[in-house]
């Protein structure tokens, strides 16, 4: 996920929720923040939603200023937030 979001013009990805706070649970989802110098449009997101779907072969929903992985098997929900959207 990281790779792919800084080849897309993410700086950081910091840990955000629960596993920031330290409180997250085994089987958690994942929150993350994306840290990005030019603001994130709809179109960005779009692109990089597209990109996640390529490299990681499941599902990336847009929502209104984040993107979501659904869990699939094993695999956990993964929400990425962008602090510049």
């Amino acid at each position: 996920v990281v790779g792919i979001l800084r080849e897309h013009g993410a700086g950081n990805v910091l840990w955000a929720g629960s596993q920031r706070k330290r409180t997250a649970l085994a089987g958690s989802d994942l929150d993350l923040c994306v840290e990005t110098r030019e603001p994130v449009t709809e179109a960005k997101r779009r692109e990089i939603a597209a990109a996640l779907r390529a490299g990681l072969g499941r599902e990336a929903k847009i929502l209104s200023h984040a993107i979501r992985l659904p869990a699939v098997g094993s695999k956990p929900k993964v929400d990425l937030a962008f602090t510049n959207a």
